[in-house]
């Protein structure tokens, strides 16, 4: 509401990027390093950021599942970027789940039983989920081909997807503001 200060959860002298909060806010996810990135966690209030999964690979990219106990993220240890999960915060045990790689980790349905990520080609995929002592996961399902690139999300129920595609996939990304439409034309 903009009575507080400005307070610093990130600083260090390699490059970092803030990935996802987790569902209760007590966490911030960060890829961070130069020419290759870990996967850090930044508490808001008391403690110190560490490194979740820190490897000499490449690895980040990470969103929380909605109930904040686990975490899935991209690495390339494999050779290719493929989509992982591990158990939040400890970062204990380690899932592969996609098969022909993996590029970006779209969200997760509302009840943690499926998990979205963009395929090296660009294709929406999901997995189905059974979480608890063990992971249980069923092959990825591609959902639809896309052109995205930089922006998506999806809803909690996953029959949604919100993408950002350019018009020109040449061009920047332009942003687009529509002031008070009401859908008539």
């Amino acid at each position: 509401d903009g009575r507080g200060q400005p307070e610093l959860l990130l600083g260090s002298d390699a490059p970092e990027s803030p990935t996802d909060w987790s569902p209760d806010g007590a966490h911030l996810s960060a890829d961070r390093g130069i020419g290759k990135n870990d996967l850090w966690i930044v508490p808001v209030a008391g403690s110190e950021p560490f490194a979740l999964v820190s490897t000499p690979f490449d690895e980040g990219y990470a969103r929380f599942s909605p109930d904040g106990n686990w975490i899935g993220y991209i690495s390339n240890e494999s050779g290719r970027y493929e989509l992982y999960l591990t158990r939040f915060p400890s970062g204990e045990g380690k899932w592969q789940l996609s098969t022909d790689g993996g590029d970006w980790l779209v969200g997760w349905k509302q009840d943690g039983s499926e998990i979205y990520f963009l395929d090296l080609e660009g294709a929406m995929n999901a997995v189905r989920l059974e979480l608890g002592d063990t992971v249980v996961a069923d092959r990825p399902q591609r959902l639809f081909a896309t052109r995205a690139e930089a922006t998506w999300d999806s809803t909690d129920d996953g029959e949604r997807f919100v993408l950002g595609t350019p018009d020109d996939p040449n061009e920047g990304y332009p942003i687009t503001l529509i002031a008070n439409w009401d859908g008539k034309r």
